[in-house]
């Protein structure tokens, strides 16, 4: 059998219990070897048994009516709550094993991510670190520059083109004598 069959033959079932005689169902047990056992119906409303079913049938035992009051209508509708309530539950639990494969899934996306991140942030940091070598080389060379141009002035008179160059390379870099010297 199928679920679908299974559902609507709970459905099937479910009708049939709900229409079926209220009351409390309860075995007797036949008198003797001639009498057969006996399931009663006692109605709530009245003080007198309503139903009986006698099991006349050779093959029919007392075992056979033991489940029949047994699985009466409340208990076969108790039972059809239940297996409701389970398959909401199991269809709850897969949605949350689903959800949960899903947020393992996108956990292990994030530890490629951060990992590939952990390894970015460390080549930036290499590179700024020779970035900051290469800075800290230019500042020593553009000093020594500063200074050279600055003894070209000193030692240089005015009117010698060296002078002129020395002075229109510190005027171009934005320094005048007077700061270095």
């Amino acid at each position: 059998m199928g679920i679908q069959s299974d559902i609507a033959g709970l459905a099937e079932l479910k009708r049939l219990a709900e229409a079926a005689t209220k009351g409390e169902w309860r075995y007797g047990p036949g008198d003797g070897d001639d009498e057969n056992p006996v399931v009663f119906v006692d109605l709530p409303q009245a003080s007198a048994v309503a139903i009986s079913i006698l099991f006349e049938a050779d093959w029919a035992t007392d075992v056979d009516a033991k489940f029949v009051s047994k699985a009466n209508p409340a208990a076969v509708l108790a039972l059809i709550a239940e297996n409701e309530r389970l398959r909401t539950a199991e269809g709850d639990a897969m949605t949350y094993k689903s959800g949960m494969e899903n947020v393992a899934q996108q956990r292990a996306q994030l530890k490629v991510e951060l990992k590939n991140i952990k390894s970015d942030r460390k080549a930036c940091w290499e590179e700024f670190k020779v970035q900051g070598r290469y800075i800290d080389q230019l500042k020593t060379e553009n000093e020594a520059m500063v200074t050279a141009l600055n003894e070209i002035l000193r030692v240089t008179p005015m009117g010698v083109e060296a002078f002129g160059i020395a002075a229109l390379v510190l005027g171009e870099m934005g320094v005048s004598k007077d700061a270095q010297s």
